[in-house]
């Protein structure tokens, strides 16, 4: 191949020094600021290595300390700050607000029961000491195992309780021998035949009529009434309507009721007698009182 001269490279401008070896003088020193040579970026330091840290301050270079730590902005850790068991503050305090608001209900509506519940006892116990001091009670024995309850009153009067259950009279014996005119439902007197006179009784204390086939006397009929009156009335009506159906012929037996008695004492009767003629109290006679017709009835017409 031939040497071709224009490919030749002439390396002696390279090695020959371009300033004279004899002297620097003429040399200008490039500032370390100046833009156009500027140092390159001095290395980072490795983390611990506070030696070369120290001789990069004594060169006047920059040392880079590595963060140790990421720290969240401000206003991060101001939210963060902000939360109260997880919740935010505004729903923390409305939770915190309803329990307080739920307890105090609790509270208030168990002392208003209690105050009620204390009230109501207290007015129970009232009325229990009002029923205690009222008089002392007793019961007094009648036929059939029955009780008829007194109360002793007035200088040891002996009354009947008011009792629904127990019938009674006007007040023996102030009653004994009145005579008691029985009243219908319309206001009016009750006469054994229209237009006749009025049936009129008279009222007895102590006296049980009871039945006797020596003396054909019978119960013509057994009924619960209230008062002596009530039984009376009844016996009247009876008598009306027996006396009606005599007059029609209806062939009606039992009699005319010329007497009747009342048991006194718990769930006692009313009975409507045929005949008086014998008076029986079986040793009670506080707990009966009796009462006898006395008009007159029809002598034309016989009593079966």
């Amino acid at each position: 191949m031939e040497d071709d001269f224009r490919y030749r490279v002439n390396y002696s401008e390279n090695i020959a020094p371009k300033y004279p070896h004899a002297s620097e003088e003429g040399l200008e020193v490039v500032p370390n600021e100046s833009p156009l040579y500027s140092l390159p970026p001095a290395p980072l330091p490795a983390v611990g290595d506070e030696k070369w840290a120290s001789n990069a301050r004594e060169w006047g270079w920059p040392v880079h300390t590595p963060a140790t730590a990421v720290t969240a902005p401000e206003g991060s850790r101001k939210e963060e700050r902000r939360r109260i068991l997880g919740l935010t503050v505004p729903i923390f305090w409305t939770v915190v607000v309803i329990i307080v608001l739920v307890l105090a209900a609790a509270i208030g509506g168990g002392i208003g029961g209690g105050l009620k519940a204390q009230q109501t006892s207290n007015s129970n116990t009232s009325s229990d000491a009002a029923n205690t001091a009222q008089p002392a009670t007793t019961a007094s024995s009648a036929p059939g195992g029955a009780a008829s309850p007194t109360s002793a009153q007035d200088g040891g009067a002996s009354t009947t309780i008011a009792n629904p259950a127990v019938p009674s009279d006007s007040g023996c014996p102030q009653i004994e021998g009145q005579t008691y005119t029985p009243y219908a439902v319309d206001g009016k007197p009750i006469p054994l035949e229209q237009g006749g006179a009025s049936q009129e009784f008279a009222q007895h204390c102590y006296t049980n009529f009871v039945s006797s086939a020596a003396a054909q006397t019978h119960d013509i009929l057994k009924i619960f009434m209230p008062t002596l009156e009530n039984c009376i009335m009844t016996c009247a009506e009876y008598n009306a309507a027996y006396r009606a159906n005599l007059d029609a012929n209806a062939g009606v037996g039992g009699g005319y009721c010329v007497g009747v008695t009342l048991e006194k004492f718990d769930a006692g009767f009313c009975y409507l007698k045929n005949g008086t003629g014998t008076n029986d109290t079986m040793g009670r006679p506080d707990v009966y009182s009796s009462a006898v017709l006395l008009t007159d009835l029809d002598t034309t017409t016989s009593s079966s």
